[in-house]
């Protein structure tokens, strides 16, 4: 019974290191987190905590959504005309491909859920563990 409950805790603990990842903050951090205090409440302070903007537009730049103005080396989208810090014109680029972006509210929403069915799924084990603790 306590091994079972100590690997549902792990799991949701990685589940919520991961979810920390994907909205760049320390997902290591997050586990650790999870494995001492609670991972409900780990999971609780990562989905109210802002994402990390820096870390995301440092993804957009490599991956070649964002570019930097020439004139204030500011990041701006690819397709910008105008630099929208300093107001300057900025240089054309072709775009050869139309870009996808991907789904980030799908994946958070299926990481909530992933995360909440399986805090439901460990209560369910426990509860019947408990209940069938007590026949015997």
């Amino acid at each position: 019974m306590i091994l079972i409950l100590i690997f549902i805790w792990l799991v949701m603990a990685i589940l919520v290191g991961v979810y920390a990842s994907s909205k760049g903050r320390s997902g290591i951090g997050f586990f650790i987190l999870s494995m001492f205090i609670s991972p409900l409440i780990s999971f609780l302070v990562a989905l109210l905590s802002g994402t990390n903007n820096d870390e995301n537009m440092k993804k957009d730049f490599q991956a070649g959504r964002l570019k930097k103005c020439p004139a204030c080396a500011e990041l701006v989208k690819v397709e910008a005309l105008k630099c929208k810090h300093c107001n300057s014109d900025l240089p054309k680029i072709k775009l050869e491909t139309p870009e996808v972006l991907p789904q980030q509210d799908l994946f958070h929403t299926k990481i909530l859920f992933t995360f909440l069915g399986g805090t439901l799924s460990a209560l369910g084990l426990i509860a019947g563990a408990g209940s069938l603790y007590s026949i015997f």
